[in-house]
């Protein structure tokens, strides 16, 4: 092998050394594009989770003051009911003296 064919298969490996590197910067700019895209999508859902657990807090929020609400209501209602008792025995005493 001639000097003139060393030189020209060393200017061919350079070359496709050349074309692998500007290859393997276009892989690295797509892997960098798409690393950004999924560290936004990644904000997004955070975001997302963040919004759905207070929408989750607020939810407990008021199923307890429902809860709340509902044993007041049913304590009301007995001492109501006891209350009528008393006031149906108070008349029924009322109306047996007069009669």
């Amino acid at each position: 092998m001639n000097l003139e064919n060393k030189n020209m298969d060393i200017d061919r490996i350079f070359e496709l050394l050349q074309q692998q590197q500007a290859e393997l910067a276009q892989g690295q700019d797509r892997h960098d594009q798409l690393q950004k895209r999924l560290q936004h999508h990644q904000k997004q859902f955070e975001a997302g989770l963040l919004t759905i657990k207070g929408v989750m807090a607020q939810t407990d929020e008021a199923v307890l003051q429902v809860g709340n609400s509902q044993e007041r209501t049913e304590e009301i209602v007995t001492v109501l009911g006891q209350k009528l008792l008393d006031l149906s025995a108070l008349v029924e005493g009322h109306i047996a003296r007069r009669g």
